[in-house]
């Protein structure tokens, strides 16, 4: 007798499946889902805040406009992003010290000093030219640092010192 053919064939294990995939796999899965959408809600969130700054800063790009259509898009832009009643019956050096204190600190130096006397141009009956762009250059370069607008620290009310 042949002690080879005492042995049995070998047997081939069965297939292993993927399937029941182990929990670390389904929560890294949950984390990316989670993640993901965190993130496309973030940049839709971004997008709707920034679509009313980018839309003003387009209409001042787009052609020239009298010192009344540059001010009218400024007070456009701002009353989207802070209280109406804190835009809306300002003028002149009024509305120029809001805009400066709308402008982060370190932006600050970068509006004009006479800026008061530059948004009172429409009330005049002819403005020249170089008044008119210096007045746009302002309300371009403020639209662009000043929008949206950072939230400010709460106040302590009722705290006591």
């Amino acid at each position: 007798m042949d002690p080879l053919a005492q042995l049995n064939d070998i047997h081939i294990p069965q297939q292993v499946h993927g399937w029941p995939v182990a929990l670390g796999w389904w929560l890294l899965a949950a984390t990316v889902l989670i993640a993901v959408s965190y993130f496309i809600w973030r940049y839709v969130k971004l997008k709707r805040i920034n679509k009313i700054k980018q839309t003003a800063l387009n209409l001042l790009v787009s052609e020239q406009h009298s010192p009344a259509e540059l001010i009218k898009i400024l007070k456009w832009a701002c009353m989207h992003y802070f209280p109406r009643t804190d835009v809306a019956n300002q003028y002149g050096d009024q509305l120029a010290s809001f805009l400066r204190q709308a402008l982060p600190e370190k932006k600050q130096s970068g509006l004009n000093e006479n800026i008061g006397k530059l948004l009172d141009t429409h009330y005049r009956k002819e403005t020249d030219h170089q008044t008119q762009e210096q007045l746009q250059q302002q309300i371009v370069y403020w639209l662009q640092h000043a929008l949206p607008p950072k939230a400010k620290p709460k106040s302590n009310v009722g705290e006591v010192k």
